[in-house]
């Protein structure tokens, strides 16, 4: 007989391109996954509107009703024990733990997954700390995306000594992606024309470190103008003041703006280059930077979120400080120099992702967890 368990999570169908976020893959990955077998997955879908982002009083209203929609399944679904909710930071975060903690009144087994590297920004904020430290308490496991962020999650016990019963009430788990997919897409690393190609995928917003990257672009255009150049594929507040930028620094030559990349455009764009850039400020573990290390790409990534856990220095991708361009143009010169570390790095990379970040690594732990 299958186990019945809740899962609070994104499940809305994929965008007409194809595209689904980080946060909804993984949870459409589970229940499409050997799992189901196991499990019949009652699902909550919290799917929020992001583009545009609702007014405060829609979004309050909004988890109202999944809240109240919780407590109908709780009263009149006694079949289930378990309860698996995902979140992201801040308004999200709210709400899903409001949703756990009335899942505790009912004694409920409560596994709660934030997903968003936001949250450890909100861990900085006093009164939310004491918030997410109670929602923590009260929670069977918490899912965290890496060993840094268990470390982080600990210190809101505010204990000098941290027990074994709360080591092990932290997991660590990756994202995972369909490592396959990528792959698939691009077999093997092969630089083409002569020309290294380096490329951002994401969001054009001023947290994403956009205006960095375009900083140290300018910094060395004098040294790479003939070997170099830049793909910035992506949409965001920051469009129009980066293609300014760029005409300022005298570097609109060597980037180009390819606006927003439906999915069959980032397949494109993956086979197109040869080396990948993280330049954020804030991160989680970014389903994109995984996307380019299964595509055999060499990366260049800040050292935020969980990025240092996935990423060694010099072994399968090149750390950064955030908010650094100086050390931004340093790294993309060594990268465009060095074929043999460009070769190097991108084996490397993929290697990382097939043993850490595919979907049957991360339904070991599911497994562990929920069965």
């Amino acid at each position: 007989m299958k186990r019945k368990i809740l899962f609070i999570g994104s499940f809305q169908k994929a965008a007409k391109d194809g595209s689904v976020g980080g946060q909804m893959f993984a949870c459409r990955s589970l229940i499409n996954s050997k799992l189901s077998e196991k499990i019949d997955w009652i699902l909550l879908d919290t799917t929020g509107e992001s583009v545009p982002p609702p007014s405060l009083p829609k979004r309050g209203w909004n988890a109202i009703i999944r809240i109240l929609t919780l407590l109908q399944k709780l009263v009149f679904s006694r079949n289930f024990k378990t309860i698996l909710i995902f979140c992201g930071n801040s308004w999200s975060f709210r709400e899903k733990g409001m949703m756990l903690l009335l899942g505790k009144l009912f004694r409920k087994k409560v596994i709660i997954a934030p997903r968003s590297g936001m949250i450890l920004q909100d861990i900085e904020r006093p009164r939310f700390r004491k918030f997410i430290s109670h929602v923590f308490d009260k929670a069977d496991i918490v899912l965290c995306q890496s060993s840094k962020w268990k470390d982080l999650f600990l210190t809101t016990k505010n204990m000098d000594d941290i027990d074994r019963k709360w080591k092990d009430h932290f997991v660590v788990r990756q994202n995972w992606i369909d490592v396959e997919t990528y792959i698939q897409n691009r077999p093997t690393y092969e630089t083409k024309d002569n020309k290294v190609v380096f490329l951002y995928l994401g969001w054009l917003e001023a947290y994403k470190g956009i205006g960095d990257l375009m900083e140290a672009i300018g910094m060395i255009r004098d040294r790479i103008t003939d070997n170099v150049h830049f793909l910035i594929a992506g949409n965001g507040s920051e469009m129009q003041p980066m293609q300014k930028l760029s005409g300022e620094l005298g570097i609109e030559q060597l980037v180009e703006f390819i606006g927003w990349a439906d999915r069959s455009k980032k397949m494109e764009l993956l086979r197109m280059a040869d080396a990948y850039i993280l330049p954020s400020h804030f991160e989680g573990l970014p389903n994109a930077l995984l996307e380019a290390m299964a595509s055999s790409l060499p990366c260049i990534a800040t050292k935020v979120g969980a990025v240092e856990d996935i990423i060694e220095n010099g072994i399968n991708g090149i750390l950064i400080e955030p908010k650094q361009p100086f050390q931004i143009a340093d790294a993309i010169l060594e990268m465009a120099k060095n074929d043999e570390l460009r070769v190097r790095l991108s084996r490397n990379a993929r290697n990382t992702v097939i043993s850490n970040n595919s979907i049957d690594a991360a339904l070991v732990t599911f497994n562990e967890i929920l069965l």
